[in-house]
């Protein structure tokens, strides 16, 4: 996703006249650490928004409970993971 975001913000700039058309080029350039810190940094926000949707009581946490909101996940988590 945040490939498409800096693609078409970069097109919005390069419509404005803000930015030359030879950096269009730029944008599709692939930086996959990003692209994992943001996958992460959403990962944390989806669980801190269900957390406090079912006002869970942290003693009585497990494994399995952990891996059930992971799994309602958008992304898979394996695709970063090798």
């Amino acid at each position: 996703m945040g490939i498409l975001k800096r693609l078409f913000g970069k097109i919005e700039e390069v419509n404005k006249g803000e930015a030359a058309l030879e950096e269009l080029d730029q944008t599709w350039t692939i930086n996959l650490e990003e692209e994992a810190n943001d996958f992460w940094f959403q990962m944390e926000q989806n669980l801190l928004i269900i957390l406090s949707k079912q006002q869970a009581d942290w003693t009585k946490w497990s494994v399995l409970s952990f891996l059930s909101i992971l799994s309602k996940a958008k992304k898979p988590l394996n695709c970063f993971i090798k």
